[in-house]
């Protein structure tokens, strides 16, 4: 009898660990273009918006309308602001998890491959679950040729780097989106400098899958 109340109790105790553990598991969504989580869900800023973003101190001031310009653009995809440029610059120091969000401009860049030495831009996020909690963006100022590979004019500078083009796909990132290779859209994952490729505008699957999370 004894050894029956023990068997039933240890019944009991892993009926409520598999419970738990069924009401932890989130139901898997549509990608929408988003990075998803282990059980699938959407990875993004969720209701922490606007995301605050401060400029280091090394970034050329030639480029901050661009940025301005490209976040508008956001802006009007969605309908509502979901960035707040903040006043003031960032000491220059190395991006980190420091809870502050920062586009870096980049003097010095991973030069340990040909792969690495040729990107334009990349974007590191932190997240909990499918939550983003931090993003930095850094834009590669260094194995590019400094200033003098990046072009801000109204058209298209061949052999140069459209700046807008190149953070309005990185801002794409912050938000939660991943690359897109299947169709023309601003998640490209590059920007053909060598034809001053432009892509200042959002595509149709740009808007689209934007509105799954925003």
């Amino acid at each position: 009898m004894k050894t029956m109340k023990k068997l039933m109790m240890a019944l009991f105790f892993l009926s409520m660990i598999t419970t738990v553990a069924c009401q932890n598991k989130k139901t898997p969504q549509d990608a929408c273009g988003f990075n998803q989580n282990e059980d699938g869900q959407r990875i993004s800023w969720k209701a922490s918006t606007p995301i605050k973003l401060y400029y280091d101190a090394g970034f050329p001031d030639q480029y901050k309308q661009s940025v301005v310009n490209a976040i508008n653009t956001w802006h009007k995809a969605i309908g509502r602001e979901v960035f707040m440029l903040m006043p003031g610059v960032r000491p220059s120091t190395s991006p980190g998890h420091d809870g502050v969000n920062v586009i870096y401009w980049m003097s010095s860049w991973d030069m340990s491959s040909a792969a690495t030495q040729s990107e334009q831009a990349n974007t590191e996020l932190w997240m909990t679950d499918n939550q983003i909690l931090e993003a930095d963006v850094m834009v590669n100022g260094a194995s590019l040729g400094g200033t003098s590979l990046f072009s801000y004019s109204t058209n298209p500078v061949p052999g140069q780097v459209d700046v807008e083009s190149l953070v309005l796909h990185e801002l794409g990132h912050v938000l939660g989106l991943k690359h897109i290779t299947s169709e023309a859209s601003v998640m490209a994952p590059r920007l053909e400098n060598k034809v001053g490729e432009v892509r200042r505008t959002l595509f149709t699957v740009d808007y689209t899958d934007i509105k799954c999370e925003y």
